[in-house]
């Protein structure tokens, strides 16, 4: 799970159209960057939903570091920077999907409280 750094900021000091734009923006670089098999949901808001399937945690780190260096080096219409927080999770045969969601949440929520613009995983790669 992803989340757009500071997005309400944006939304609040620049209009909501602009805003828009920059998660349009946002998803069109992450899309350009997934495997043809991965999946790419709004979640709500400004989170984001990754799934990537037949991959291991440490290569899904990694995905998610490529995906938070992309965001971070584009250019956007009069924002000076954006950033995004990962949350990344495995999801264990017989788990359900609430629980896989509720986990990658929590570690979002302390990707975002430990300072943004990085990656947090309950599991050791």
């Amino acid at each position: 799970m992803a989340d757009i750094d500071y997005f309400k900021t944006i939304n609040d000091t620049h209009g909501h159209a602009l805003g828009d734009k920059v998660l349009q923006q946002v998803m069109r670089e992450l899309s350009k960057n997934l495997r043809s098999k991965d999946t790419l949901i709004r979640w709500g808001g400004d989170e984001i939903l990754i799934v990537l399937p037949s991959i291991k945690l440490d290569s899904a780190l990694k995905m998610a570091d490529r995906l938070r260096t992309v965001i971070e080096s584009c250019k956007f219409q009069r924002i000076e920077e954006v950033t995004m927080s990962f949350g990344v999770v495995t999801w264990k045969k017989k788990e359900l999907k609430t629980s896989v969601l509720r986990k990658a949440d929590e570690q979002l929520y302390l990707a975002k409280a430990n300072g943004r613009n990085c990656i947090f995983t309950d599991s050791v790669p």
